[in-house]
């Protein structure tokens, strides 16, 4: 039994470490409300990292976190207090804060990451695979 319990974890990597991960988001905003959502193929559970930068002061509006839930993650915010102008959104799926079992699967630093959408971390001493995006919208 503990030979089997001990071979599932790296099966699971095996299994998931070969497959490309695909990643889209998208960014809505009304006056009230930004939605950031997504699809992609990480695992359920992933964790995916967000932030609203206004461009004009360089200031941080907004900055969480949202689960993968069968492949698509997506999160409201209140926008109605930003002023007008123009806004960076940025979403990333950086593995060194994920779980210890989404790390089983990604690694520690995301050795086992492939697709198209993941990149290096630069000014990294050590080579870190991250997925990230960044997309900027205008509020009237």
């Amino acid at each position: 039994m503990k030979k089997l319990l001990f071979l599932l974890p790296l099966l699971i990597l095996v299994a998931c470490g070969g497959e490309s991960v695909e990643y889209e988001d998208n960014v809505n905003i009304d006056d009230q409300t930004l939605t950031i959502e997504g699809e992609t193929t990480l695992e359920d559970g992933s964790v995916i990292h967000y932030e609203v930068t206004n461009f004009e002061i360089s200031e941080i509006l907004h900055e969480g976190t949202t689960k993968v839930t069968d492949g698509t993650f997506s999160v409201d915010l209140d926008a109605s207090e930003y002023p007008a102008g123009e806004f960076e959104i940025y979403t990333a799926f950086l593995p060194y804060m994920q779980s210890e079992e989404i790390q089983e699967i990604y690694g520690e630093s995301g050795e086992n990451l492939k697709g198209d959408k993941v990149s290096k971390l630069e000014d990294m001493e050590d080579d870190i695979k991250v997925i990230e995006s960044r997309r900027t919208f205008e509020k009237q």
